[in-house]
């Protein structure tokens, strides 16, 4: 019963975090090249005020709870072996891309205004934005796998 109320648990929490991540980058993510440098930083403190607690209070217990269902995952099979591993592996990639590259970079543009912009300030959104895909695209890869294992898909 344990296993079962942590796999959920940790389902629930890992589409909460995926769901960010690809609810931001079908909302307006593939929009950002169009627009101006003052909504383009309006748009990055709002998101920043917003998501900026609540994300780290989902990431860490998603992680753990992950970690724990693989545990105790009764039938632990050899595809089950790789893919918990895999799933735990590819959420905590989005993250480390988060916390090491996208945060730093929103760091810095939440604090431009039109005048303190770089001059290359459309190039930083670009990697940005290159980042925001790679980030979206793992996590989702992560929640199908982790679902696919709730599912007992495979």
């Amino acid at each position: 019963m344990a296993f079962y109320i942590t796999q959920f648990a940790a389902l629930s929490l890992l589409f909460l975090l995926s769901g960010v991540f690809w609810g931001s980058w079908l909302s307006i993510g593939r929009s950002f090249h169009e627009f101006p440098l003052s909504e383009f930083v309006h748009i990055a403190q709002i998101i920043n005020r917003n998501l900026g607690v609540s994300m780290r209070i989902i990431s860490i217990p998603c992680i753990i709870l992950m970690i724990l269902s693989a545990w105790l995952f009764p039938q632990k099979g050899f595809v089950e072996f790789l893919l918990y591993p895999c799933s735990i592996l590819l959420i905590i990639s989005a993250l480390l891309i988060t916390v090491l590259i996208e945060v730093p970079m929103n760091n810095k543009i939440i604090s431009w205004t039109t005048e303190s912009a770089p001059l290359n300030w459309k190039d930083i959104r670009k990697r940005w934005q290159f980042y925001n895909d790679i980030r979206t695209l793992i996590s989702l890869l992560s929640f199908l796998i982790f679902t696919a294992l709730y599912l007992k898909l495979f």
